[in-house]
């Protein structure tokens, strides 16, 4: 699962991927205009128990308050001297924080032009390696 969370004025994305039969499937789209904190907590606790096995959960690193509280709504640890601690030493060590912790804070400020390049490729690869049915318009 992925989300881009937006409070208020603007809104909160959050789409989940499968992988499955060598394609990589949309199972879910949905954008929320000016949604609540608590109710985008919520939201992604209800997908996840829909869902069911949902690997990891990665969020835009800048909201650390929305990270939190999805930690805390998941059961996971949500103290950021210790997620920071576990990131750095994954770093370190050459390791996928995703292996090491649910919910995953992603810096767009950092990432963001290898995710949109890597998205990009993706997309225009001649084996059709995304599948998005057309019920998710959002997309």
């Amino acid at each position: 699962m992925g989300c881009d969370p937006g409070f208020g004025s603007s809104s909160c994305g959050i789409c989940i991927l499968e992988y499955s039969d060598g394609i990589i499937k949309v199972v879910y789209a949905d954008q929320f205009e000016r949604s609540s904190f608590n109710d985008m907590v919520h939201k992604i606790w209800e997908l996840k128990t829909v869902v069911g096995d949902l690997s990891n959960v990665y969020i835009d690193g800048a909201n650390t308050e929305f990270i939190e509280a999805v930690k805390q709504e998941l059961g996971e640890d949500s103290n950021w001297h210790h997620i920071h601690d576990k990131i750095a030493w994954c770093k370190k060590n050459g390791l996928d924080i995703s292996d090491y912790m649910q919910t995953v804070p992603v810096s767009f400020a950092q990432e963001g032009a290898s995710m949109l390049s890597h998205c990009k490729n993706l997309f225009e690869n001649d084996d059709s390696l995304v599948a998005i049915n057309s019920k998710w318009e959002v997309l």
